[in-house]
């Protein structure tokens, strides 16, 4: 069980790190003429917690060895990141519902 828990631990860790990694780079780096400071901010602040969690489930799983904590701090990381990044959707001043 613990070798599965290692697994899945390493692959969401990767995948989240790496998925976070890139909305950070585009945040950070992106010029093109649309896209409003708003969004940035929003997006920066969304990878930014997300890294945050990410760095602390390593902590947990790795160096601990708490790789179910690690994992239930993966899944915490990614509802962050959804949400904070809902959070800043919604703040839009154009929100067309239809």
């Amino acid at each position: 069980m613990a070798f599965l828990l290692k697994i899945a631990f390493y692959a969401l860790l990767c995948i989240c790190s790496l998925i976070s990694l890139f909305f950070l780079t585009v945040a950070l780096f992106d010029t093109k003429p649309g896209s409003t400071l708003r969004e940035k901010v929003s997006l920066t602040l969304a990878a930014v917690s997300a890294l945050g969690l990410l760095y602390w489930a390593f902590r947990l799983g790795h160096q601990q060895g708490q790789w179910g904590y690690g994992l239930g701090v993966i899944v915490l990381a990614a509802l962050a990141f959804g949400l904070i990044m809902l959070i800043g959707l919604l703040t839009a001043k154009n929100i067309h519902w239809q």
